[in-house]
């Protein structure tokens, strides 16, 4: 899980910079990791979805997509949230891949 974790953190860095650290807030790791790997399936991520995916109420996820949003880590189109084109241009097809890989690799971890 260690592994995992030291992972997503390095490769989300890009995606929020400024906030994604060690110390960081664990449901906004959980909350962009849900969107960057739904976008990454190419699943539509509603809050809802992405509520059932992390294990967080929906309102605790809600609240955390509104200020994801205003650091501009996710963005909303419709009642889909998605990863901004802007931070996946900075990422390699490869990556995004990868770390899907990864992900599914720990999914019992997660569980």
């Amino acid at each position: 899980m260690t592994h995992l974790w030291i992972e997503l953190t390095r490769r989300l860095s890009l995606l929020d910079p400024h906030k994604m650290r060690f110390g960081a807030n664990v449901a906004d790791h959980l909350i962009i990791s849900a969107v960057y790997l739904g976008m990454v399936e190419e699943r539509e991520m509603t809050a809802s979805q992405i509520a059932q995916d992390v294990g967080l109420p929906r309102t605790t996820v809600l609240r955390r997509l509104a200020t994801l949003e205003r650091r501009g880590a996710v963005e909303r189109r419709g009642l889909i949230w998605r990863t901004p084109l802007r931070k996946l241009t900075r990422m390699e097809r490869a990556d995004l891949n990868a770390i899907a890989a990864l992900i599914r690799v720990h999914a019992d971890e997660l569980e």
